[in-house]
């Protein structure tokens, strides 16, 4: 449909933007640019929303704006890997993230050799009452998943 190629991407929440709704922001470096930023956005969106009910209704019931991306110059995450000291090896692009002022999200990479469980990205979900989604990583190998949930679920109730 777009005879576009992306490199690498990024995408983040901006929960209190200075103008309009929270939206997503993705940051897209292109090898080969869209021929119209705007309909690639809006395809991009239309998927998302197709795919994910959860954020068509977010989207249609006017809690969040659609989607916005930001170009980055080619090489720039490249530069942005290699200034944080995490260009090459198993170092990845992260592809989602929490907290933008300090580019700090949970990630399994914490969690391994430790029986803490990371819990971050708690959101009210507003497709049900009384409930939210929440982001957990650990290591499973050191501790089961099963375990991690009724540990949490405790420390939830107890509060």
């Amino acid at each position: 449909l777009y005879s576009c190629r992306v490199n690498e991407f990024h995408v983040a929440p901006v929960v209190t933007p200075k103008k309009g709704r929270p939206h997503h922001e993705w940051l897209i470096e292109f090898d080969k640019d869209p021929e119209s930023l705007i309909n690639f956005a809006n395809e991009i969106d239309k998927n998302m929303q197709k795919i994910n009910s959860y954020y068509c209704d977010l989207v249609k019931g006017g809690v969040l704006d659609s989607l916005k991306i930001r170009v980055i110059e080619k090489g720039g995450f490249v530069q942005h890997m290699k200034s944080i000291g995490k260009l090459g090896g198993q170092n990845k692009v992260p592809r989602l993230a929490n907290d933008r002022a300090n580019n700090y999200y949970s990630t399994p990479n914490e969690a391994t050799g430790s029986d803490l469980v990371y819990v971050g990205r708690v959101r009210r979900d507003f497709s049900k009452n009384n409930c939210f989604n929440l982001w957990v990583v650990s290591d499973n190998l050191r501790k089961g998943a099963a375990t991690n949930a009724i540990q949490i679920l405790e420390k939830i109730i107890n509060k």
